[in-house]
């Protein structure tokens, strides 16, 4: 059986009493950013974080907002493509996430894609409308035609052989 080689750092124990105590593992806060639709949804576990602080980097846009023990979620819309969202509870805890959005230009055009191809679809029913209807005609006035035509004489049996 081999011997297990253990390496210490004296460095690395040290730290945590030279930084103001021992190193005190918190638990997450749960920080998440969902895309939807052309907005973003943040949510935390909702729980007693203290002086706790969110906030919204965009570009070059910041938006804070006082955490309230209460406050569980919040939509926000983009206006960039890049957006970081920080949960900061003091100096002892922080969760950063980066969601890189939609941009709002890119969902403004497919809105008025969408409008567009909502717009012809409407047209296209139109024109099938019309065209079921002008079919329609077609078959009485083929029907009344059909009415008119005499019928052929009943035919008499025919011998074919002498």
């Amino acid at each position: 059986m081999g011997a297990a080689v253990v390496r210490f750092s004296y460095l690395a124990a040290a730290v945590p009493f030279f930084a103001g105590g021992l190193f005190v593992a918190r638990e997450p806060i749960g920080l998440v950013v969902r895309a939807v639709d052309a907005q973003l949804r943040i949510t935390w576990e909702r729980r007693e974080l203290g002086e706790t602080n969110l906030q919204i980097v965009d570009g070059q846009e910041r938006q804070t907002i006082a955490v309230t023990p209460t406050l569980g979620s919040v939509t926000y819309q983009p206006r960039g493509g890049d957006v970081e969202v920080r949960l900061a509870n003091g100096e002892s805890h922080l969760e950063i996430t980066r969601m890189v959005a939609r941009d709002p230009a890119t969902v403004e055009v497919v809105r008025r894609e969408i409008r567009t191809t909502r717009e012809q679809a409407r047209q296209l029913r139109a024109a099938v409308r019309g065209r079921t209807r002008h079919v329609e005609q077609m078959q009485r006035a083929a029907d009344e035609m059909l009415r008119e035509v005499p019928e052929p004489p009943t035919k008499t049996e025919a011998r074919w052989w002498r």
